[in-house]
């Protein structure tokens, strides 16, 4: 397991299927986003975690702070 990856290592495992979880806020999902990442707001993800596709490696991503 990794601390953080490289944008090239994100592009390389998305192009593998990797699982984008975004833990972020709508707010700042919406203001902006990797596409194809699935947002779980973090104080939602122990109800949310069946939506994780773990069969593939999984990123989160978060933009800092308490989260990162």
């Amino acid at each position: 397991m990794n601390d953080s990856i490289s944008p090239a290592e994100l592009k390389s495992l998305q192009a593998q299927g990797c699982c984008l979880v975004d833990v972020r806020e709508p707010v700042e999902h919406a203001e902006e986003h990797i596409t194809g990442a699935i947002l779980i707001p973090l104080g939602e993800i122990g109800k949310r975690a069946g939506e994780i596709d773990r069969s593939q490696p999984v990123v989160i991503m978060c933009r800092g702070g308490k989260r990162g």
